[in-house]
């Protein structure tokens, strides 16, 4: 077995979580409103310079060279900004794949998208990566004493262009917090979606329905679907997850009602959750029909992507309602939870009226052990385009095994250079969960 090498100071103790700072930064009900819908129409109004159709060329953020290679990848992570060892872990495997770009779905700079937060939890892990990266919002991306404007100035502008360049990334502005990716010729569009604070779209707390973002979804489907393109979808919070319909969690009926009506939409992934969970085309057929009370037209598949690098979340769920593929497994996740974690759990105190009003034990409890990431690889070959789970057991096993490696071996999981092999990666793509996107 290999062993990692960390920054010094990455590990998060169980007191930072504790601290009542971060626990009141990052509590999801007790005296908080979701205006994030307002919030963000001020915010594109200080930055009045994008065109309406937020569409960005692949080959911006693929070399920038205005055209496209005919194979390349990018990778889809999901609430990774802990800044601790288990989002660092992923890293050489990252390195491995070389991506061409990458988009984090949401959850970027835990605990309250602070400017503490985003150095910790995304320009520190991600350094020298030197391609672009983009981001839908997360709900702790909201929860800043900014009411999100620090993600708007990292990812939609030129504030932070120093920090960016300190961090050896490449620095593509995003047409805001929703937007979408397309290019002429080819047969992908990518469009990310902004679902707020708290999953509000529809505007049942807050009194203002997000008329704009779904009529620019509604536009953009509409070419994709005339252009005869196939479509990934991405955004934060789910409506169909650990196996049952979260509607009354959620405010995304509209939403979910578009996604429905448009059978170019090939795949819908979301995060929010800190694991992978796999729902079929047919689940997701029958979860609108019974939820939202639509016919739908559409056969996408959804992915909840949760695990590229946070604490995770129980898989062993009870009687799901909605039959669904997870890793870990019930099995992996029975073996990594601590004692602790298993013992409140089973007595019902992570479900007590302080988890109820949204604060979380969860964060205290994590083994923060790099084992069990997860993320999706987009893989774009001339014959095909395919989405991929690259799931992975133990990030210091996993990529090294059968290599000549002596036991306690070090690996730098800040280092350029890699022992990671093709062979290894390969195996990654060969056991996740695949959906042909084109061929």
């Amino acid at each position: 077995m290999v062993q990692f090498v960390y920054p010094q100071n990455v590990k998060r103790s169980p007191l930072y979580w504790l601290n009542p700072r971060n626990i009141w930064a990052a509590r999801q009900k007790i005296f908080r409103r979701d205006n994030s819908i307002a919030w963000r129409r001020a915010m594109e109004a200080r930055y009045p310079n994008y065109s309406p159709d937020r569409s960005v060329p692949f080959s911006t953020l693929v070399g920038g060279a205005g055209s496209l290679p005919q194979a390349f990848r990018f990778l889809i992570l999901g609430d990774t900004g802990e800044g601790d060892h288990s989002q660092y872990g992923a890293l050489p495997i990252i390195r491995t794949m070389a991506p061409s770009f990458i988009i984090i779905n949401g959850d970027i700079a835990y605990p309250a998208g602070r400017n503490e937060d985003f150095t910790r939890g995304f320009f520190n892990p991600y350094k020298n990566l030197g391609i672009p990266i983009w981001a839908t919002p997360g709900n702790h991306e909201y929860y800043s004493e900014l009411k999100g404007s620090e993600f708007f100035e990292v990812f939609c502008t030129h504030t932070r262009n120093r920090e960016w360049s300190a961090a050896g990334l490449r620095q593509v502005p995003q047409p805001g917090t929703y937007f979408e990716l397309k290019e002429p010729g080819f047969p992908l569009v990518l469009l990310g979606l902004d679902t707020g604070q708290a999953g509000d779209m529809d505007g049942e707390r807050s009194g203002i329905r997000d008329e704009w973002q779904h009529q620019w979804l509604k536009w953009r489907l509409d070419l994709a679907q005339h252009e005869a393109k196939s479509v990934v979808v991405l955004f934060h919070i789910p409506a169909l997850v650990d196996g049952q319909a979260k509607s009354k969690d959620t405010h995304l009926v509209e939403l979910h009602r578009i996604l429905a009506q448009y059978p170019c939409i090939r795949l819908i992934v979301c995060g929010h959750i800190h694991n992978f969970q796999a729902y079929t085309p047919a689940t997701f057929r029958t979860f609108v029909l019974q939820q939202y009370e639509v016919a739908p037209t559409g056969n996408p598949d959804y992915w909840v992507s949760g695990g590229g690098g946070a604490y995770l979340e129980a898989t062993d769920f009870k009687n799901p309602a909605y039959p669904l593929r997870s890793f870990p497994t019930a099995k992996q996740w029975g073996k990594y939870a601590t004692g602790a974690r298993k013992a409140l759990e089973n007595m019902g105190l992570l479900q007590n009226a302080i988890g109820r009003a949204g604060i979380k034990a969860a964060p205290a409890l994590d083994p923060d052990e790099p084992k069990y990431l997860s993320f999706i690889s987009i893989e774009v070959g001339p014959q095909a385009i395919d989405a991929v789970s690259i799931e992975i057991p133990d990030a210091e096993v996993t990529p090294y095994q059968g290599m000549p490696l002596p036991p306690g071996t070090s690996v730098d999981v800040m280092s350029s250079q890699t022992l990671v092999t093709p062979r290894a990666i390969n195996s990654l793509l060969a056991a996740g969960q695949r959906v042909r996107l084109w061929s």
